[in-house]
This record gives C-alpha cells, sequence and structure tokens, in this order.
C-alpha cells in the first residue's frame, strides 16, 4: 500500500492496543507511538495517526447496573441480587471519581475480574436472588489497577508453589512448551507434571494441545505476564533463565535431529523453528556449525521459492537474537534479490559496501577452505545475486556486478567447498543459478592448470543433480528434485533423457561418459536431426502435463522458460516458443488474478528473441536476428494490450513508480519496445523523459548511471529517426564530461543526427568539433606508431599490428582513439558529399580508410571503400567504377570474416542499398 499512491492517500488503519501500564503484553500504545516517529523520520511517506479511543473516552460509570440489566435477559449468565449491584456500583463509581484525572483508571476488565475474585473468596455468595454481599468491601482494600493480575494470583496460590516455578520456566521458552522437556529441565516425574497441567486446564491457565503429545501453551497473555508479577520481587535470575532455555532447548535438539542431520527433507518452516532454539547454543562449537548448515538452507531454500518477505524477516529475527551480523546480510540480501520493491540505488548502495568488505576479507592470508564461515558465505551470495541470472528470462539483471571482484580463493571456495555445505532444494537452487557459470568464469580468472572442457562442466552439473535427487528422496519435496533434473536433462545435447529421473547411478555414468566421448560433429548432427527435435518437444509436453497435475507454478514458469529458451536458442523457431507462451503462460494465474509470477514472465517474454548477438554496454545495435518478443507484439496485438493492461495495473500497486528497481526497468524497456512497434512516438519520447527523472532521483545528475541513460537513450531514439529528442539528449551528456576523447563520440553522434535530420550547417558545425576534440586527445599522448605533425596524425610505423592494435593474444582489440578518428574523418566526407564538395570528401573519405584497419575491421573498412567510391563518381568515374567493383567484391557474403558476420548482418540492409546503387554508377 505504501508503493501505492492513491491507494496510501486513501487507506486508514484502526489498531487497538493495550496502555501504557504492562509492558509484558505485547506492544502498548506509547511504544507504538514511538516507533511511527521514527518510522515517520525515515521515510517519504508520513504516516499520520491520532486517538480514537483512550481509556478516558470510556463511560464506565454505572457500568455494572448496565452489566446487571443485560445479565438479566441471560439464562447462562452470572446474577448478582439488585441490592448487591447497587452498592458495589457505589464503591466502583467512587473509585472512578477519584482517579478521573490519573492515567490508571477503573477498566471493566478491573471490575470482572474483581466480581469473579469475590465470588471464589466468599465475599459474594449465591442466594435465591443471585450473589449478594456477605461482608463490606472498603475502597482501601481494593486492588491497584495495575495489580489486576491478583486475580490469577489466587489461583497460583492453590498450587504447590513448585508447579508455578514450572509454569514461570514455561513461560521463558514460550507461549507453547513441552511438558516431557520441561519434566526432564527439572528433575521431575512426568506423570506428576502431567497431572499438574490436567488440574491447570481446569482452571484455565493452559490448553492440552491434544494434536501434539505432551504440547501445553498459555490460555492468554494475560496469564504469562501474571507468573511474571507472581515471582516479581522472587525472579528466575538472568543466569538461571539462561539456563532453562540451554537445557530445555538441548533436550528439544535431541528430539528434533532428524531436522537438524537433514533439513532438506523437512518443511522450511520447521527448520526455522529448529534455528531458533538452536540459537540459544551457538557458543557451542557442535551446534554452532549445525546453526550455520540451517541458515544456509533457509537462505537458499527463500531464494528457490522467491520468498523475499521470508527472507527479509528471518533475517529481522536473527538480528534480534545475537546474530546481528548474520541477520543483516540476510537483510541485504533480500534487498539485492527484490525485484519488485528494492531500488537500484539501495542494491548498488549495499554492493558497493559488501565488495569493500570482500577485499578486506580477501587480504587475510588463509586459503579458500578457511573461508567457510557464514557471513563470507552469505556476503558471497549476495555478490553472485548482484549479477542476476542470464540465462533465465524469469529473472533479471539491473546491477551489470561482474564476478571479476572474485579472487581464486573465492572461486575455490565457491567450487569446491560451498556445494558440500548445501543440500536438496538448497543445492539444486545453487547449482542452477550459479555453479556453470561459476566454473566457466573460474578458467579465465584464476591460473587453474587444468582446462574444463564443456562435457566436463556437464559432468560436473550432471553428478551435483544427482546428489539433489538422492538428498530429496522419500520426502515433499521429492517431484521437485526430479522435475528440475528432467528440465536439466532437456537442456543438454544431445542425450535423450527424458527419463532421466528414473534412472539408476550406473545409467546417469553411461549418459556422463556419453557426453565426453561425443565429438562437435556428431553433437551438431544430432541436434539438427528431426526426430531428435520432435522426441525433444514430446518429452517437454510430457513434462508440462505432469507439473499441471502437480498445480506447482514455479515448476511450470521454469519449463516454460526452458522451452522458450529452446525453442529461441537452438531451433531459432519463434513461432514455437510463442505457441507454447500462449498455452501455458495462462496457468500462472491464480484464482483468476494475476501475480508477480505471470506478470514477470509475460514482460521478460516481450523482450525475448532468437538473438545470440553480443551487446556491450554502449553498443545496441540492431542485429537482423529473429525476436520473439517482437513478433507477438506484432501478430497478437489485442492480446498483448490487454496483457499489458493487467500488467500495468497489478504493478501499479505493488511498486513505487517514482524510483528504478529491477521490474520498473523492465516494464520501462518493454514500453519502450511497444510504443516503437506501435509507432506511437509521443508515448515514447513521453516514457524517455519519466524514465531520466527517475534516473536523477534515484543516483542525482552526476552519476554514471545517469550519462549512460543519455547516451544509451540517443542511440536508440537515433534509430527511430527521433533525432531531435536524441540531439538533446547526447548534448546533454556532452555537458556532464571533460574528456576530449569522449566530447569527440559525442560530437561526433550529434553530428549524424543532424545531418539525417539534413540540418547539415549543425552536422557540418559538430563534426568540426569531432574532430578538434580527438586531435586535442592526441596530444595528450600520441598512440604508439603515431605522431601528430601539423595537426595530423601521421603514421611512423610499417608494421600494421603496431599502429593500430593493443592488447595481446584474445584480448586484442584496435586502438579506440584510431578508430574513433577514422569514423569521425568519414562523418565528415558524408557531410560534405550532402553539400556536394566531392574533392574534399573523397579527401575525407582517404583520411577516414587511413585510420581503419581491414584485418581487424572488414565490414567498416569496405563499406567506406564502397561510399568512397559512390562520391568519387562525380569527380572521376573511371576510377570510381574500379573502387566501386573491387569493394563490392569485398563485401560478397561469402568474403566476410567469421568474427564480424554479425555486424555484417546487422548493417546488410545499408550495404545491400549501396551495392545497388553502385551497380547502377557502374553500368551508366
Amino acid at each position: 500500500i505504501n508503493r501505492f499512491d492513491s491507494l496510501r492517500k486513501n487507506t486508514s488503519f484502526i489498531l487497538t492496543v493495550r496502555s501504557n501500564f504492562n509492558n509484558d503484553r505485547g506492544v502498548n500504545y506509547e511504544k507504538l507511538v514511538t516507533e511511527i516517529d521514527q518510522l515517520n523520520e525515515e521515510t517519504e511517506n508520513q504516516v499520520s495517526y491520532k486517538d480514537l479511543v483512550s481509556t478516558k473516552d470510556f463511560i464506565i460509570e454505572d457500568f455494572l447496573i448496565e452489566l446487571y440489566k443485560k445479565n438479566n435477559e441471560k439464562d447462562d449468565a452470572i446474577r448478582i441480587a439488585k441490592s448487591s449491584v447497587d452498592e458495589l456500583n457505589k464503591i466502583f463509581n467512587k473509585l472512578i471519581i477519584e482517579n478521573k484525572d490519573k492515567e490508571l483508571n477503573v477498566t471493566p476488565l478491573y471490575i470482572l475480574n474483581n466480581i469473579k475474585k469475590w465470588i471464589e473468596n466468599g465475599t459474594l455468595k449465591l442466594s435465591q436472588d443471585g450473589y449478594i454481599l456477605s461482608k463490606s468491601i472498603q475502597i482501601d482494600h481494593m486492588p491497584n489497577f495495575d495489580e489486576i493480575d491478583s486475580f490469577y494470583h489466587d489461583i497460583f496460590d492453590s498450587f504447590d508453589k513448585k508447579w508455578i516455578r514450572l509454569l514461570e520456566s514455561a513461560t521463558i521458552i514460550g507461549n507453547k512448551f513441552d511438558a516431557d522437556i520441561l519434566s526432564q529441565v527439572w528433575d521431575y516425574n512426568l506423570l506428576e507434571v502431567l497431572a499438574f497441567l490436567e488440574e491447570a486446564v481446569k482452571k484455565e491457565l493452559v490448553i492440552d494441545l491434544s494434536d501434539q503429545d505432551n504440547f501445553y501453551e498459555f490460555k492468554d497473555q494475560r496469564i504469562i505476564s501474571s507468573i511474571k508479577s507472581y515471582f516479581k520481587n522472587d525472579l528466575i535470575q538472568f543466569r538461571g533463565e539462561k539456563q532453562i532455555i540451554i537445557e530445555y532447548n538441548k533436550r528439544y535438539l535431541d528430539l528434533v535431529k532428524d531436522i537438524i542431520d537433514q533439513p532438506e527433507k523437512h518443511d522450511v518452516e520447521d527448520v526455522i523453528k529448529v534455528t531458533k532454539r538452536i540459537i540459544s547454543l551457538r557458543f557451542l562449537e557442535k551446534y554452532s556449525l549445525k546453526l550455520d548448515k540451517l541458515i544456509l538452507d533457509v537462505v537458499l531454500r527463500s531464494l528457490y521459492y522467491q520468498q523475499i518477505e521470508k527472507l527479509s524477516v528471518f533475517g529481522k529475527y536473527l538480528t534480534t537474537s545475537g546474530l546481528e551480523d548474520v541477520g543483516q546480510l540476510i537483510i541485504k540480501l533480500s534487498v539485492i534479490v527484490d525485484q519488485f520493491e528494492s531500488t537500484d540505488d539501495k542494491k548498488r548502495k549495499i554492493v558497493d559496501v559488501i565488495i569493500k568488505e570482500q577485499e578486506n576479507f580477501n587480504k587475510i592470508p588463509i586459503d579458500y577452505i578457511n573461508k567457510s564461515t557464514i557471513l563470507n558465505s552469505i556476503r558471497l551470495l549476495i555478490l553472485l545475486n548482484a549479477d542476476g541470472n542470464r540465462k533465465n528470462f524469469l529473472q533479471t539483471k539491473s546491477l551489470g556486478f561482474s564476478y571479476l571482484s572474485f579472487d581464486k580463493n573465492d572461486y575455490q571456495y565457491l567450487i569446491e567447498i560451498f556445494p558440500n555445505k548445501i543440500k536438496g532444494l538448497a543445492l539444486l537452487h545453487y547449482v542452477k543459478e550459479f555453479y556453470e557459470e561459476l566454473l566457466s568464469y573460474s578458467l579465465i580468472i584464476t591460473d587453474f592448470k587444468k582446462d574444463i572442457s564443456s562435457p566436463e562442466i556437464d559432468a560436473k552439473l550432471k553428478s551435483l543433480y544427482k546428489q539433489v535427487i538422492l538428498d530429496l528422496k522419500k520426502s515433499d519435496f521429492e517431484i521437485i528434485g526430479e522435475t528440475e533434473f528432467e528440465l536439466y536433462g532437456l537442456n543438454i545435447d544431445p542425450v535423450d533423457d527424458s527419463n532421466i529421473a528414473e534412472m539408476e547411478d550406473e545409467e546417469l555414468d553411461e549418459i556422463e561418459g556419453m557426453l565426453q566421448d561425443l565429438g562437435l560433429e556428431e553433437k551438431e548432427k544430432i541436434k539438427n536431426d528431426k526426430n531428435y527435435i520432435e522426441n525433444k518437444i514430446d518429452n517437454y509436453d510430457k513434462l508440462f502435463n505432469k507439473i499441471i497435475q502437480e498445480n506447482n507454478n514455479q515448476l511450470l514458469a521454469q519449463c516454460l522458460n526452458s522451452f522458450i529458451m529452446f525453442s529461441n536458442q537452438k531451433l531459432k523457431d519463434a513461432n514455437l516458443a510463442i505457441k507454447y507462451f500462449r498455452k501455458f503462460n495462462p496457468y500462472l494465474i491464480k484464482d483468476g488474478n494475476v501475480n508477480e509470477l505471470w506478470v514477470t514472465s509475460f514482460l521478460k517474454f516481450l523482450l525475448s528473441s532468437c538473438c545470440d548477438c553480443k551487446k556491450t554496454q554502449y553498443n545496441i545495435s540492431e542485429c537482423n536476428c529473429i525476436k520473439t518478443g517482437e513478433m507477438y507484439i506484432i501478430d497478437e496485438g489485442e492480446e498483448v494490450k490487454n496483457s499489458l493492461i493487467l500488467s500495468k495495473d497489478y504493478l501499479s500497486k505493488i511498486i513505487e513508480y517514482s524510483t528504478l528497481s529491477t521490474i520498473s526497468n523492465l516494464l520501462f524497456d518493454v514500453n519502450k519496445l511497444y510504443f516503437k512497434l506501435t509507432k506511437n512516438y509521443k508515448e515514447l519520447e513521453s516514457i524517455y523523459d519519466v524514465h531520466k527523472e527517475k534516473i536523477i532521483k534515484t543516483y542525482s545528475k552526476n552519476h554514471h548511471e545517469y550519462e549512460k541513460f543519455l547516451v544509451n537513450s540517443s542511440i536508440e531514439l537515433e534509430k527511430i529517426n527521433r533525432n531531435k529528442k536524441a540531439i538533446v539528449y547526447i548534448k546533454e551528456s556532452l555537458n556532464r564530461i571533460n574528456d576530449d576523447f569522449r566530447k569527440s563520440q559525442r560530437y561526433l553522434a550529434i553530428a549524424k543526427n543532424y545531418r539525417i535530420e539534413n540540418n547539415i550547417s549543425f552536422a557540418e558545425k559538430n563534426i568540426l568539433k569531432a574532430l578538434e576534440c580527438a586531435k586535442k586527445a592526441f596530444k595528450l599522448g600520441e598512440p604508439k606508431g603515431w605522431q601528430l605533425i601539423d595537426n595530423e596524425l601521421i603514421p611512423l610505423e610499417k608494421d600494421k599490428d603496431i599502429l593500430f592494435l593493443f592488447g595481446k593474444g584474445e584480448r586484442r582489440r584496435v586502438k579506440a582513439g584510431i578508430k574513433n578518428f577514422g569514423f569521425v574523418h568519414r562523418e565528415y566526407a558524408r557531410i560534405l558529399n550532402l553539400k556536394k564538395d566531392y574533392v574534399k570528401s573523397d579527401s575525407s573519405f582517404e583520411n577516414a580508410i587511413r585510420y581503419m584497419y581491414e584485418k581487424y575491421m572488414y565490414v567498416q573498412y569496405n563499406y567506406t571503400i564502397l561510399e568512397k567510391g559512390i562520391n568519387l563518381y562525380y569527380v572521376d568515374k573511371k576510377e570510381s567504377k574500379k573502387v566501386l567493383k573491387n569493394a563490392i567484391k569485398k563485401l560478397k557474403n561469402t568474403n566476410i570474416p567469421e568474427n564480424e558476420i554479425d555486424l555484417y548482418n546487422r548493417s546488410k540492409q545499408d550495404i545491400d542499398n549501396r551495392i545497388n546503387l553502385a551497380l547502377k554508377l557502374i553500368q551508366e
């Protein structure tokens, strides 16, 4: 509600709380007001409150008279004789008047409990007319208002004091207690304890929980506080209280040993209960290690089920139970994984702090085995989750955190030690989300001598899935483990493992061997085999039906995600992905209402595609790959429109639109795509401006996220010919930088947009600024092999690798400054061409080609030559035709280097248009 603006402003809650005089009975009025005031200091949306009714507002005078009238209408009511009612009513009225201006006064409960007490001690005796006073009552002898517990004290007096001590120790344990364990703690005979508790049940002190053997609970919270006030001058001291808890919990933990040893086979709520008990024994080493195991199980299972609120509550409990460091980290983890409520700003601040803590921890000279602390484990989980899961379209990534922040010991711990600390669904979540990627990254980051091939990674993953299956055998979660294993099997080529969950260990070992033996050629052959594909789809169908029968929406979403990835990435069949999405996504709706799972699945599907082109931070070039989500929007317009309305309506109730969060970023991307495809450019430009304000509010204008937004947005807007808006954004980004090289890039972008807008004078003005800034950048440091002579960059080396490249091996790249210089000259040549200054344009094209390296920029180099040839036609037709023929030949599909095919495909339409124009010029 706090995130839904209109609902928040029109919502009120009526709370009933206790007065301030008793702190043993939950939150009182004073504490509530203090907490609301504290909340108002910490939050932007203020909570206003006012007293509707207080104790002073109750009309208590003549309460007994009114009660007498009502009781006479009931057959089973306690009746008091009229004369005694009048006398008692005068006594209570006198008390009310005497205490009128005091905080404590007579209450209905006070009156009723005194009546019950007088009946019990014989002050009120039964007669034909009802209960009558047998003796006078003096006001001075009436109990104080804050001693209302005296009613229960009289009941306690009827028992041997040792039994009330036993009840006192039960209050230390909690509202519910095990009589068997208490008898052991006090070394009493269990039968005697049970006999006492039977009497306590009759006296309405406790309730026998018949469905739980030997378990009882206090009937009312007032009884607990009454027991404490009964012993107020002789309370069990803190040391003794602590010892009672320890002894009780030791015996309790013996009874739940199975949950401690195998938490993965039990419901997470039961694991949390045991965790709460074991906390008091964490100072003992044997319990400390078990506590760490239980905490990790709860954390990872909460992540698996996406129960973020439960994770946060668990962290808060640990924080208030002596495990503040662990609890605070778990709360931070819950913020990181929350896609809906947590803002990117909150997440980034957490990640920045955790990275520093991890770096400091890694400075300690210990090996990866000794990294096995619970604090280190949770810190690493925060960093792992900060990256999001790139493979899963149901998850979203906003932080851009890189695993490069890990050191060698972190990788070895996460790969070799951590998986052995967790079991069942906790291990399943870890393996699914992180393990494969960790293995892949570890090869790059660490100096592991052993190379891990793809089949070996598959074998490692499969062995861990096998472990999950074994962990969950004969538990309520067995079906989940088997289904997840089947999904994993369906994503592995080339083995058909639809029945993998039923296989014996020997059969699984045989599959692992097959994976290692199959060569790439045979894998590709099987993958393209029609029968193989049909079998794979058939196995998916069986799994969908199985999951629907189990009514497990989370597994259904995982299965749908897996199939869409299979259709998009392996089959490149967008129509098949759309067919299955339309068929199964509606099953995620519960009770006719949309939910987070359905909304996230729908929005992410709209952004899904068959594309596997690489994208970088500022490179968001369009490609010619099939876009599944775009096809769905175009083909099923009305259906998409209605689903978008449902999604936005749902999200409007649960997210704060004025700030950035993972889900609001996702919605922004979807809206951009939808408005672009439906050609609603007015709305499109509007949402860019709204998102810009969110970034400013969340980060500020000085943050790099703001600059990144301006640059990327200008590129996106330029692609759909919203050049005026693009220029506004790129100019604003230009004002934020002092670096000449980056300024040159921005001026280049502005010039390009002005050229497209046919504003040639502004285009030329900005391209000259780009050229000037590029040369200024070279003055600060000339690239190796080049020298700036008379304001011109001249090559001194003959070896082009020295001139153009930096880095080694696979990391060799073209020098950014040289590449940019070539692009600036090319853009200047294009502008001069539009001015019909063909001679000067040709000279600028020559400069552009000088700063391009064909070996590493094949498509750009030859495309620029093609443009030069077209311009040259207006200067020297004969020479132009030679240049054009050579460029056309170079730009044939068969000549494109493999590593530039993606770039070629993205630019193919422009290339083909230029080639067609060139062919016409050649024929003239």
